[in-house]
């Protein structure tokens, strides 16, 4: 019995060394170590508790879970963990044959590492995180980079919170939560400081058709924010970047950027201001053209960016650093082409920047520039090609060298047909958008690559309409053809001249004629049924003088006086179409409805709401119309019942559409492709030691 006793406080002993008394299951040490993982973020911990339970569980089906989750925390460890990760996900395959759940997951993690894993220590590997929103307003991550914001139309405008990496595995995102903002606010350009504590953003407000442009400050657990009192003013063709925002470190100051007059007469010029988030007096820190304020990780200093104007030998951008209280800017870089943004290394050492070569192209590659203490640049940059183009900002710089971005996946665009009834879509182009029928129904008018064409409706060889004269053409409008196919409708510029009007040419190629000359901007025109008439959208500015609105106008085919159609507080969204026997124009209003209005200007009707706009068509015999949804088509009869859907087969946002004259075939484009995905790029920096 004394031997037995002894023996028994031994194996007590043991057991508690290892943290498991008589009292605690397998089960209840998985939850800590659940726990430890997903509510703590303590990975290491995590794994050595998950340990604890393969050891001393009896439960099989207990081990084979805590053997698969030591390979996803190793994963989410980085990728300096990935041949642990790959180790972990092979023993859940060796050791539990029956175990079908966790062996399938596990070798979906072995095949994605496997890829991974042969990647040279020299090169780049951007791992793909699946984020189950929009991000077409771009990503920033929270200083430890265990937690990303966003912001989407899709997301009713506001500011959201996510992890970046969920309970399922590292590369799929967690439960979004909500942070701030409602329907009619649109949150956007938001920054976190570096303690994680504060996120600042830009804040739009619709206040009686007037849109009004805050800064607001909230803490990052979420909350009432609170908007810093200070005068902005962005209007008139501010750029998209130059509503970026930097935090101080302590969150105690904001950097933003604002327009003022630089000299009497002069355009409004962008300059960056500090000001303290409790209030106070606004300090400007540069001089005029700069934008995109960032503090540096200690707070001493702030990069941004310097724009050249296009006149002189110097055009595009370079990056600067000043100290924060202001002081001497120093020039970091000479490259005379666009930064996009940028972002410091948590160590302030180096300096990331988007570059994109050329106005209107794509960006594909980042630079990596080391800083030297007197804040100067240090050294060749790295040059990292991405292998998607991106035309947004950098999410941020992590405290493992992980930079995460947001990539444009290819996009797709072509013209198809499909039955009216419904059916299977055939492709008739290789690429083309605004489908346009000729009057006998034998081939199609588009617009593709900067060209307005022509081809056979089922497909075949395709016709470059030659345009002269002095004109430029504008390619994301519809060209429209008449009634009798002998000429063509489209939008387009002066070239010495700008401001969009509308043009005619010949239909088989030839000299433009212009037929309005405005102010405003006219877009989207179409033919009358019997070729009288041209309906098209203006946008103008509105009594204001700062806020623009877009309304229906009715010219004569061959120019002349114009007569208003809509006068309505909710605006038409640049789309129109006439009714086949002339009465009625059908067009796409601001409120997401389609609204017929007649020739004499009555009050509006409304035809079908809908959740996101797009294109609409009549049918021939004017009892019909379809248009688009939520990239799918709808078809609805005018003297009442619900829509219905016409089926296309097809996995594509379907944007405009054109009904054959035979009410056979409907025409559309639709596009494939083109959206956000967010990329953690690792393995950047081979000679530097990640830190964890």
């Amino acid at each position: 019995m004394k031997k037995f006793s002894i023996l028994g406080l031994i194996l007590i002993t043991i057991f508690l060394s290892f943290g498991i008394s008589s009292s605690q299951s397998g089960q209840d040490l998985f939850q800590r170590a659940l726990a430890k993982e997903r509510a703590e973020g303590n990975l290491e911990e995590a794994i050595v508790l998950y340990q604890k339970v393969i050891d001393f569980s009896q439960d099989k089906a207990l081990k084979a879970q805590a053997q698969l989750r030591i390979g996803l925390c190793y994963e989410k460890l980085g990728q300096k963990n990935s041949k642990q990760a790959q180790e972990a996900f092979q023993k859940v395959v060796d050791n539990y044959p029956t175990q079908k759940v966790e062996i399938a997951i596990a070798k979906e993690r072995l095949s994605i590492l496997s890829k991974a894993l042969k990647i040279t220590p020299q090169e780049p590997y951007f791992r793909k995180i699946s984020v189950p929103v929009n991000l077409s307003q771009g990503v920033r991550l929270s200083p430890d980079g265990k937690k990303m914001t966003f912001s989407s139309s899709l997301y009713e405008g506001s500011m959201w919170i996510i992890p970046v990496q969920g309970n399922v595995s590292s590369d799929i995102a967690g439960e979004p939560s909500k942070l701030s903002g409602e329907g009619e606010v649109w949150t956007w350009g938001h920054v976190w400081s570096q303690d994680g504590k504060w996120i600042a953003y830009n804040c739009m407000k619709n206040e009686k058709d007037i849109f009004v442009d805050e800064i607001h400050i909230i803490t990052s657990s979420g909350g009432e924010p609170k908007k810093i009192s200070t005068p902005v003013n962005r209007g008139g063709g501010f750029h998209l970047l130059q509503y970026c925002l930097s935090l101080s470190p302590d969150g105690k100051v904001l950097a933003y950027s604002t327009r003022e007059e630089n000299k009497q007469g002069e355009p409004k010029q962008s300059f960056i201001y500090t000001v303290s988030v409790d209030g106070g007096a606004a300090k400007r820190l540069t001089g005029e053209r700069t934008w995109l304020p960032s503090f540096s990780p200690d707070g001493k200093n702030i990069a941004y960016v310097k724009a050249y104007g296009s006149k002189g030998s110097k055009s595009g951008s370079d990056l600067w650093i000043i100290p924060s209280d202001g002081g001497k800017s120093v020039q970091v870089t000479d490259l005379g082409e666009d930064i996009w943004d940028s972002v410091w290394s948590p160590d302030g050492r180096m300096i990331a920047l988007l570059r994109r070569p050329l106005p209107n192209e794509g960006i594909n590659e980042i630079w990596i520039i080391p800083i030297s203490r007197d804040r100067k640049s240090q050294g060749a940059p790295k040059k990292i090609n991405l292998h998607l183009t991106s035309s947004t900002r950098l999410a941020g710089w992590t405290p493992d060298n992980r930079i995460g971005l947001l990539l444009q996946n290819p996009i797709h665009q072509a013209i198809y047909t499909v039955p009216s009834s419904g059916g299977k879509a055939t492709q008739v182009t290789s690429a083309g958008t605004h489908p346009s029928w000729t009057p006998n129904g034998k081939r199609l008018f588009f617009y593709m690559e900067e060209n307005i064409c022509s081809s056979p409706a089922e497909g075949g060889s395709v016709s470059v309409i030659p345009i002269s004269g002095n004109v430029q053409e504008e390619g994301w409008y519809s060209p429209n053809l008449s009634p009798d196919g002998k000429t063509v409708l489209f939008p387009a510029t002066k070239k010495e001249n700008p401001g969009t009007h509308i043009w005619t040419v010949p239909a088989k190629g030839g000299e433009a004629t212009q037929i309005t000359d405005s102010p405003g901007t006219d877009v989207f025109p179409s033919w009358s049924p019997d070729g009288m008439w041209i309906v098209f959208c203006r946008q103008q500015k509105k009594d204001d003088g700062k806020t623009y609105k877009t309304d229906l106008f009715l010219v004569p085919a061959e120019g002349g006086e114009e007569r208003q159609l809509t006068f309505s507080p909710d605006e038409v969204e640049r789309i129109s179409a006439w009714s086949p026997d002339g009465k009625l124009i059908a067009y796409a209003s601001g409120a997401k409805e389609i609204k017929t209005v007649s020739l004499e200007g009555s009050e509006p009707m409304i035809l079908v709401k809908r959740q996101r706009g797009g294109g609409f068509t009549w049918s021939p015999d004017g009892n019909k119309i379809v248009y688009s949804d939520m990239g799918k088509i709808y078809m609805i009869f005018l003297d009442g019942g619900e829509p219905t859907e016409v089926k296309t087969g097809l996995e594509a946002n379907v944007l405009r559409l054109s009904w054959s004259p035979d009410g056979k075939k409907i025409a559309f484009d639709a596009r494939k492709g083109g959206d956000y995905e967010f990329y953690l790029m690792e393995n950047f920096l081979p000679n530097t030691k990640d830190k964890k």
